[in-house]
């Protein structure tokens, strides 16, 4: 009888379940929306129905039919009848909470070859500007709604002043869709999924400028209460800046208030990326414990009132969203957090999975397209690791030492293997590599990161003071100067340790993106290991299991024979071994030779090649193709006859399973000489759209 109630899931495993389910069924929605175009059913310049094609129903079948068998077979037969209908349910509603354009959106008056658009700028950075239709003055005056991107000329934009968030503008020009299907057609699999994007954001629309002026004809009333927090969020990172040097001060803002809000320089943030220290530059949850925790430290004093200190919490946990805006590893943190406060205030005692859970239902139901978010997959997956996995083995370590400071070292390596094992498929899904320092990373930098966030909470805190106060201004100045020199020196500790863990070689592991069958594997193997942590018989068969999974996730077969790519001002040399390096004519002595450009890295990348900037004394084959077109052009190039060894074939088969370690598709290839050859990038480059006499 006992071991029978010991394989029944409790409460809050089975809300867990259901809340994943609905998650899975989401994400299928969701999923339409970058991966099919869509659907116009009425005639030319009419309000169009746009339908997102659903996908085939046998997925959400085998989602229902699992957690059917999964929840039976845990004695839960009554929750198993409902998680029957769950992933329908779910795909449904999130079909329909898929951003479209509505109505009276820009995006219908593309037939118009002319129009004067009344707008707000709600977005402005140097990759995009994204404006907020309001009005069209010709040729029929209308309220329009909608966001579109606005596209400005080089010879426009030297005559305008620079734009900002919140300025109306009196736009002229022509709409036009902000993504085509003829883009999606000749979009690289390792390019960045522009449309997709877009349609996150609710934008369809695209602006060609032919003028641009601004409308001072009446203020500004939708951004007027949003400068207070700008002021105080800029104030920040300045004077951080002024008290240290431009990188330990950007650095030190990213700790308080996430990377989102700062310009770090991309070497740090790739530092910290590969040796799996990014989450120490994101707002999350660790921040608001620090400050949740030292507000309910201070406040709840002998008769203080709970809901006193409840309402201080809440206050503070709302003006940190407002200063490190609402990216996914804040809203989770702050929703956890703020559910946990008002638990507390009605002396509840919260289960850490349900309440994880209750958050992403809360945002999954209001939002389904926050789950294309990459931090928030990060966010809770980590999360969900941690907390799944924490408590039995924590116990077991307990159980086997007794020696205090190996234990805290075991649990502390323990917490970090969890999140990273909880992280891992989503990173090579994303990025394409994973950091093999994280371990040695982490430990060296943990003892310091939480005084430095104190300091800098403390030290911002007073700077905002400092900003509100100005007869004290002064000496909280002093105040935020000393605590900012107090956490120089562990700043450039960290500085320094990131860069040089990322600098060893071989730092980081280049996969590519793995097969989807390695990833269910992958997360099958993780869940067994976690299960069984807790005591379970089968726990040797399941970390083998694991074992094997990790193998198979990570690992990519040799290619059977070297290839080159070929540039108009750089060619690489790709071995067996999978490692790219530049090649130096004999000609050239200089040892200083530029990287991969940004698209042919993203390539090498994406195909599980680690690029490097290492020199190889390599001849260029003799194609007979003749130089690229242009600078922005790639050929690349393998010999004709392929390997017809047993390794040869084996590499063959072995790439089969791995779709994207092939460098390129069979049937793609011409032939010149003794070498086979494609071009990567062929695109020929084209000014930007002008026609002279359209807006005359």
């Amino acid at each position: 009888m006992e071991a029978k109630q010991s394989n029944r899931l409790d409460t809050p495993g089975v809300f867990t379940a259901m809340v994943l389910i609905w998650a899975l069924g989401s994400g299928l929605a969701c999923a339409g929306l970058g991966g099919f175009e869509f659907g116009y059913e009425a005639a030319a310049g009419e309000t169009k129905a746009i339908i997102f094609p659903p996908y085939p129903a046998w997925q959400l079948v085998s989602i229902a039919l699992a957690s059917f068998i999964y929840l039976v077979r845990s004695a839960r037969p009554h929750f198993a009848l409902v998680a029957l209908a769950i992933p329908f349910i779910s795909y449904h509603h999130s079909l329909t909470h898929l951003p479209a354009p509505s109505e009276n959106d820009i995006f219908f008056h593309r037939h118009h070859p002319y129009l004067i658009l009344k707008s707000t700028v709600i977005e402005c950075t140097k990759k995009r500007r994204v404006v907020s239709i309001e009005e069209e003055l010709f040729p029929d005056r209308r309220k329009l709604c909608g966001k579109a991107l606005i596209d400005i000329d080089t010879e426009t934009e030297s005559k305008i002043e620079p734009l900002h968030t919140g300025q109306i503008l009196l736009l002229e020009g022509r709409v036009k869709a902000a993504f085509h299907k003829t883009d999606r057609l000749r979009q690289k699999p390792w390019e960045f999924d522009k449309a997709t994007a877009l349609r996150r954001k609710g934008i369809f629309s695209r602006i060609e400028i032919a003028s641009l002026s601004e409308d001072r004809s009446q203020s500004d009333i939708q951004f007027q209460k949003l400068p207070m927090i700008e002021e105080m969020r800029s104030a920040i990172i300045s004077q951080h800046r002024a008290n240290l040097d431009r990188t330990e001060g950007d650095l030190l803002s990213s700790i308080v208030l996430g990377d989102r809000s700062t310009d770090l320089p991309k070497e740090v943030l790739a530092d910290f990326r590969k040796t799996g220290l990014s989450h120490l530059l994101a707002a999350s949850g660790f921040n608001l414990s620090i400050l949740v925790g030292a507000i309910f430290y201070l406040f709840s004093f002998k008769g203080g009132r709970r809901a006193t200190v409840a309402i201080i919490a809440l206050s503070g946990i709302a003006i940190f969203v407002l200063l490190a805006g609402l990216s996914a590893s804040v809203a989770r943190a702050a929703s956890m957090w703020s559910l946990i406060v008002l638990l507390r205030l009605l002396y509840r005692r919260p289960n850490p999975c349900s309440l994880l859970s209750l958050s992403l239902f809360i945002f999954v139901f209001t939002d389904p397209v926050c789950l294309l978010d990459v931090g928030l997959q990060l966010s809770y997956a980590a999360t969900y690791g941690i907390i799944c996995g924490i408590k039995p083995l924590h116990q077991r370590l307990e159980d086997s030492t007794k020696n205090r400071p190996l234990k805290w070292l075991l649990e502390l390596v323990s917490v970090i293997l969890l999140a990273q094992a909880a992280v891992l498929p989503i990173q090579l899904y994303y990025f394409w590599e994973t950091g093999l320092m994280f371990v040695a990373a982490n430990l060296l930098l943990d003892p310091v990161v939480a005084p430095v966030t104190i300091c800098g909470f403390l030290s911002s805190l007073s700077i905002i003071f400092a900003t509100l106060l100005k007869p004290l201004a002064e000496p909280l100045l002093y105040l935020a100067f000393g605590l900012d020199r107090l956490a120089n020196l562990p700043l450039s500790y960290m500085l320094h340790v990131a860069h040089s863990l990322a600098s060893i070689e071989n730092s980081s592991l280049v996969t590519g993106p793995p097969p989807v069958w390695s990833i269910a594997l992958y997360g099958t193997s993780y869940y067994l290991v976690v299960k069984n942590l807790a005591g379970g018989q089968k726990l040797m068969q399941a970390v083998l299991l694991y074992s094997l999974s990790l193998i198979l996730l990570l690992a990519r077969p040799p290619l059977c024979e070297p290839a080159y790519i070929i540039g108009h001002h750089q060619s690489i040399y790709i071995g067996a071994d999978r490692k790219a390096s530049i090649i130096a004519p004999e000609s050239e002595v200089s040892s200083k030779h530029p990287a991969p450009n940004r698209s042919l890295e993203r390539y090498l990348k994406y195909h599980g090649i680690s690029p490097s900037n290492r020199l190889r004394k390599e001849p260029l084959p003799d194609t007979g193709i003749g130089p690229p077109e242009s600078s922005r052009d790639y050929v690349l190039a393998m010999r004709r006859d392929s390997d017809a060894s047993i390794y040869g074939i084996t590499c063959l088969y072995l790439s089969r399973l791995y779709p994207a370690s092939s460098l390129a598709a069979e049937n793609r290839y011409r032939t010149a000489g003794d070498y086979r050859y494609q071009y990567l990038f062929h695109r020929i480059k084209k000014g930007p759209f002008r026609r002279k006499g359209l807006y005359r």
